[in-house]
């Protein structure tokens, strides 16, 4: 006879799936924020480094600002994915622990 805990655990399991999809949703937002990011610091860098040839020291200060702000911006975001692939991680673990997925973090179909 299954216990009170077994059936809420089963309940629990599409509630489960569905907060392990909007981390991963999260995760590649995230990714998706930090590629955008590292195209714009190449092209600050560029706007910078026409700036400190054409010796230009306005658009110096304001390029170099502009790219510190931007490099800040990004490495917020990259410390934030690599959290979220922390928790993806444990996420994955438990799951694969209780049998919703397997060892390759593949989701398995279940008869929900």
């Amino acid at each position: 006879m299954a216990n009170h805990s077994d059936i809420n655990a089963v309940k629990d399991i599409p509630e489960i799936m569905d907060q392990y999809s909007k981390l991963q949703a999260k995760f590649q937002q995230a990714c998706s924020q930090v590629i955008l990011l590292n195209n714009k610091i190449v092209d600050a860098n560029v706007r910078y480094t026409q700036a400190s040839k054409s010796t230009n020291k306005t658009f110096m200060y304001t390029g170099r600002l502009k790219l510190m702000t931007l490099e800040g911006v990004r490495n917020t975001i990259y410390e934030y994915a690599a959290r979220l692939a922390d928790v993806i991680d444990e996420e994955q673990e438990k799951l694969v622990a209780m049998g919703l997925m397997q060892e390759e973090y593949e989701p398995m179909e279940t008869n929900s």
